[in-house]
């Protein structure tokens, strides 16, 4: 091939690749564009305005980030999120058809006619420009599309229905419904405030809450971990504004329940009114919070959790200590005591008095202990504040008593005793028997639980459940030990 025919062909290829890069590939890019209905970033839109043709309107603007707030009809936060998945389902609407406008007719017949439309007006800026609002209009007859058109233009646009159904909002759906925003992070002090008692509840490290009202004693830490924990998810259903803020009937004046809650670094408490029951469905209650007076109406689980009996916050747990604290384990029943011991974590166990033939089973010892150290009981059922108190339960007589001493002294000194079986009425088919149930009370609490008569068991273990018969003399040291209770 000649040097001239080679150049020719290179200047055809490098004019032709010219042609392309400067005219069709805009063109193809354009025409791509020209698909969606509007040509946006949700990250940059700094402003969206829904106009509907019963001459309402809804107005929000970004505030920074994923922050936006509402400003028409009213001022309040708006849910970042349901803004982002709404801008999305506008970046992401294809133009499915076009009809010019000789071929559509009166714009009335697509409800296209007006500034809204028959649906709604929709209105977007983005990078501190307007884009073309967009004019939705009705369903078509057949098919998961709706009609619209881009102001400025006669042009009828066949999009998904998806944007159409979407757009039309209330304020009720563009409300942040979440009532705080911060975590329990820092609380150190509780008070919840309701007809006839004062709770309060005080942190004590990290992990130890105590009760200071109505009783002082010690405060169920996962019960007040999983209330303060549930701040964060209190949710409005709906809205109270201005005259329909009605607090005198919601019961958010005098017989409200209110709640409080400080941190530790002086910062603004977590304050909130509990009113009456909602009447009407879902069902829920009248809430107000405290730092704008924001009446709500929030789901009945609210009421719920944070307004529980000062008996539902005091902590069930049949022994304070850690796993690691335990050294002794002393048990009292039917006239028999006995006690396990160990000098450290990880050392074996021994009990005393030791018996000819017997082994210690430190398997079995072992998982005692874990279970003793997760032992709950059901209920805090009333007090017993001196001995002669104890009459009531049936424990001046105890079935049982277990002690326990950690690495650091006492943790736990404990009695049991079966509740009483109520006989059935004269005259009365017996009813099947319920669950047994006992009263166990710790020496350092005045506080007098309920508990099954599984949880019961724990402190009330016998010598024979802990010991397996020693191997006879001569018998091969890998020979299997059978229990002394099989």
């Amino acid at each position: 091939m000649s040097f001239a025919r080679t150049l020719v062909l290179a200047l055809v290829a490098a004019a032709l690749g010219a042609y392309l890069w400067l005219v069709e590939a805009p063109k193809i890019e354009l025409e791509a564009k020209a698909d969606f209905l509007l040509d946006l970033d949700p990250a940059a839109v700094e402003k969206l305005r829904f106009e509907y043709p019963e001459g309402t309107a809804l107005e929000v603007v970004r505030e920074s980030g994923d922050k936006w707030k509402i400003i028409e009809p009213l001022e309040y936060p708006a849910d970042g999120k349901v803004i982002e998945n709404f801008l999305t389902t506008v970046k992401d609407t294809k133009i499915e058809r076009r009809l010019a406008k000789d071929q559509t007719g009166a714009l009335a017949s697509y409800g296209l006619e007006s500034e809204t439309g028959s649906q709604a007006r929709l209105e977007v800026t983005s990078g501190g420009k307007a884009l073309p609002a967009v004019v939705l209009g009705t369903a078509t007859p057949v098919g998961h599309q709706a009609f619209a058109r881009r102001e400025g233009s006669d042009e009828v646009l066949i999009i998904p229905l998806l944007l159409q159904s979407s757009a039309k909002k209330q304020p009720l759906d563009l409300r942040l419904k979440t009532m705080f925003e911060s975590d329990s992070t820092g609380i150190q002090h509780v008070t919840i405030e309701k007809t006839g008692e004062k709770i309060e509840l005080e942190r004590r490290g990290e992990e130890i809450w105590e009760m200071l009202s109505p009783i002082a004693d010690r405060a169920d830490t996962e019960s007040v971990r999983s209330m303060l924990d549930s701040i964060a998810t209190i949710d409005a259903t709906a809205f109270f504004d201005g005259p329909s803020a009605d607090r005198k009937a919601f019961g958010l004046e005098e017989t409200a329940t209110r709640f409080t809650a400080k941190r530790g670094d002086d910062g603004l408490p977590i304050a909130f009114a509990i009113g009456k029951e909602a009447p009407d469905a879902p069902a829920g209650v009248y809430f107000e919070r405290g730092s704008d007076k924001q009446v709500i109406k929030a789901p009945d689980w609210v009421a719920t959790k944070f307004v529980p009996a000062a008996d539902e916050l005091r902590d069930k747990r049949l022994l304070s200590c850690r796993l690691d604290e335990i050294r002794s384990m002393t048990w009292t029943t039917g006239g028999d005591t006995f006690t396990i011991a160990r000098e450290a974590p990880g050392k074996a166990w021994t009990i005393t008095p030791e018996i000819a033939g017997q082994v210690l089973n430190q398997r079995i010892v072992d998982n005692a202990v874990n279970s003793l150290v997760l032992a709950r009981a059901d209920a805090v059922v009333g007090d017993a504040a001196s001995d002669a108190d104890l009459k009531t339960w049936g424990l001046d007589a105890p079935s049982a008593s277990f002690k326990v001493d950690g690495s650091n002294g006492a943790c736990g000194s404990l009695i049991g005793a079966p509740v009483p079986v109520e006989a059935p009425a004269p005259g009365l088919q017996a009813r099947r028997p319920a669950p047994r149930a006992f009263y166990v009370k710790n020496a350092g609490r005045s506080a007098v639980m309920r508990a099954s008569e599984h949880e019961y068991s724990r402190i009330a273990m016998k010598r024979p459940e802990f010991v397996d018969s020693a191997p006879a003399a001569g018998a091969s040291p890998d020979a299997p030990v059978p229990a002394e209770n099989e």
